[in-house]
């Protein structure tokens, strides 16, 4: 029942997040509303492959949570979050040298970050998990 009902609310937070960025394309901020399309639509196919391959692994009769798993994890979100921090320090860094001849809106900028962490986490994960 936990598995079913956590699956229905991350389908309503993309949903929602569609919605968002096709209304925010309408209102005339198509980058943002892009980045949140591109996002969601990203984090749903991810989900339905990552669900697919769990769905597959309890077929043939094994853990998909394991122990190795749960260490491609842990090692995948050390490297995702120490990634960020360097990215960071780089954006404020330019941000302060560069001052007022960058003109971003937070939002976009919050978009891309968002889409970026993702796609930085889902790399190091199947890194680590060819590693191990």
């Amino acid at each position: 029942m936990g598995i079913k009902r956590d699956h229905f609310y991350i389908m309503i937070t993309l949903l929602i997040l569609l919605a968002v960025g096709i209304w925010s394309i309408q209102k005339g901020n198509i980058a943002f509303g892009a980045s949140l399309i591109g996002a969601s639509v990203g984090v749903g196919i991810m989900r339905y492959i990552k669900e697919k391959r769990i769905a597959k692994l309890k077929a043939a009769g094994l853990n998909p949570h394991d122990e190795r798993t749960m260490h491609i994890v842990g090692l995948a979100s050390t490297f995702t979050i120490n990634f960020i921090i360097f990215l960071i320090a780089i954006v404020i860094l330019v941000g302060a040298v560069l001052g007022s001849e960058i003109m971003v809106n937070p939002y976009d900028l919050l978009g891309f970050c968002l889409a970026g962490i993702v796609l930085i986490y889902i790399m190091a994960f199947y890194y680590y998990s060819r590693l191990n």
